[in-house]
């Protein structure tokens, strides 16, 4: 609902305009004139300004034969401002602009809305956690007037006073091009997402967007109930043995899978003559479907295999659940077992003089096909030097100390 149809703002925007002897808002009711749409077609057309025996007629009917100059300049002005507020309203329909706040609830009908609500659900306190912010009103509002589902998150159903309290600070302008034409976009004060972490905050986010469904006619406030109800029972319920128990998450999944069948079968959001609202009887007919009741389900927390090696409690023993064998503990490094140097140089060094260890590959006869750097010369493997001698230069096959090597040189 746009301000051009809002009959509250039309009521607040009389008063204002009204004297002490001029009751403005009475005497256009009793003409069945409610709005500024149906005021501004009362005379004339938005588009063209009535001439003055149109406006001298019309002022009469409304006035009665005693008018005088002042109340008729009234009449002339709401007149004015009501085919100002069409024109830019059907401009901003065909351009597509949605910047102008047109697709926003006027702040008169929010406030109205807010009353008849408070005395339409009794035993119900709409007001602090309770009680819908303003951005989560026109979210609602907007799928009413366009028809096109979405999922409302819980992270998006605001309270009113984290609103109120946001920093005014915080508001930028941002500029943008549309058309080829430079636009201003002024933004408020952004309010943080709503916290649904734990079960009274996340029933509280649900509560507030039952609240917004029923201010905009989308879903009334006992389907919203009995489908929170059916989440919360999901929730509650003890899990079998080896099932874990529902978590928030899994409710959250549960809402938005509904919400997504409902975008992809209802054609139409808007309540029909009867008063019957599409929304509640889909609501009320998948709140057991299995599409739905597939997320509400207690996950196992073991696999089938563990379970039924899982031994039974004898005695006054408690089952703790399965029994992990022992790990078998890693040897230590003074447990572990040595390499075994090749037959030929088991009577050689092993080690450097400094305990690093010596390449055997090299000490061999085929030698070490390692690439080897630094000095002394060293691979992964370890050191290029003499086994038998511990120098450089050479290797254990041609070490003129080693014993019958000596006859090699």
């Amino acid at each position: 609902m746009s301000l051009i149809d809002s009959e509250a703002a039309f009521k607040q925007r009389c008063t204002e305009l009204s004297t002490a002897t001029l009751n403005l808002h009475d005497l256009l009711r009793a003409q069945n004139i409610s709005s500024f749409s149906e005021l501004a077609f009362a005379c004339g057309a938005p588009n063209k300004a009535p001439t003055d025996d149109e406006l001298r007629a019309f002022t009469t009917s409304v006035l009665g034969a005693g008018f005088t100059a002042g109340q008729q300049s009234i009449l002339r002005r709401i007149h004015f401002e009501a085919a100002t507020f069409v024109l830019s309203q059907l401009k901003s329909s065909v351009t597509g602009d949605a910047a102008d706040g047109a697709k926003k609830l006027p702040f008169a009908e929010k406030q109205a809305r807010y009353e008849k609500v408070k005395q339409k659900i009794p035993g119900f306190l709409v007001q602090g956690e309770t009680e819908p912010s303003h951005a989560l009103l026109d979210k609602c509002q907007l799928m009413y007037d366009t028809g096109a589902i979405v999922w409302i998150s819980p992270s998006l159903c605001t309270e009113r006073e984290a609103e109120v309290q946001a920093a005014p600070k915080d508001s930028q302008r941002v500029l943008r091009i549309e058309a080829q034409t430079l636009k201003v976009n002024t933004e408020g004060p952004k309010v943080a997402d709503a916290d649904h972490g734990s079960e009274i905050k996340l029933q509280w986010c649900f509560q507030r967007r039952g609240v917004a469904f029923e201010m905009c006619e989308l879903v009334s406030w006992e389907v919203s109930q009995k489908w929170l109800a059916t989440l919360f029972a999901a929730y509650s319920t003890e899990p079998p043995p080896g099932f874990a128990r529902v978590t928030l998450q899994q409710l959250v999944a549960a809402d938005k899978a509904m919400w997504t069948i409902l975008a992809r079968d209802i054609a139409s959001v808007k309540p029909e003559l009867t008063g019957k609202r599409p929304l509640d009887e889909a609501i009320e007919r998948l709140m057991h479907d299995p599409r739905i009741t597939m997320y509400m389900l207690a996950l196992p927390t073991r696999s089938p295999a563990a379970v039924a090696a899982t031994p039974k409690s004898s005695g006054s023993t408690p089952a703790t659940g399965t029994i992990q064998p022992k790990k078998k503990a890693r040897p230590s490094k003074r447990n572990r077992t040595q390499p075994t140097p090749p037959e030929e140089l088991k009577t050689c060094y092993q080690q450097t003089a400094d305990g690093k260890p010596i390449c055997w590959a090299y000490n061999l006869q085929n030698g070490c096909c390692l690439e080897a750097t630094g000095q002394p010369p060293k691979c992964r493997k370890g050191t290029h030097i003499c086994a038998y001698c511990r120098k450089v230069g050479h290797f254990f096959q041609n070490c003129k100390a080693a014993p019958g090597k000596k006859t090699q040189h």
